[in-house]
């Protein structure tokens, strides 16, 4: 499991709390923090090959960051291996590939 944040996000404790529930679990996790660059974490990506990714999106966004966020994670991790949470999913709940595991509560964290 790879836990981040993307470039423009610094608010960490829902992804601290999908990092401690995944450990408690017994899964390995890599936790890359906050304001991770995207090309940073397709290097992470294609050197660790995750079964998932973990990430939150809480910051305010506007609809055309988020598209290509979601574009750009898309091209390089397979929807249905994106699990994702934060308040603006619920904005743009349209953009999303359905296939995209969205984090609502800890119940939804179902590997």
């Amino acid at each position: 499991m790879i836990l981040f944040l993307h470039e423009r996000e610094m608010h960490e404790l829902s992804l601290l709390y999908y990092h401690y529930l995944l450990k408690s679990r017994g899964y390995e996790c890599y936790y890359l923090g906050q304001n991770v660059p995207l090309k940073d974490l397709k290097v992470m990506v294609e050197h660790m090959k995750p079964d998932y990714i973990f990430t939150s999106i809480i910051a305010e966004t506007d609809r055309a960051f988020f598209a290509d966020f979601i574009k750009q994670l898309c091209s390089f991790i397979l929807p249905r291996q994106i699990y994702m949470g934060g308040y603006q999913l619920a904005k743009y709940l349209d953009l999303l590939p359905e296939p995209i595991h969205q984090i609502q509560s800890e119940k939804d964290i179902d590997l």
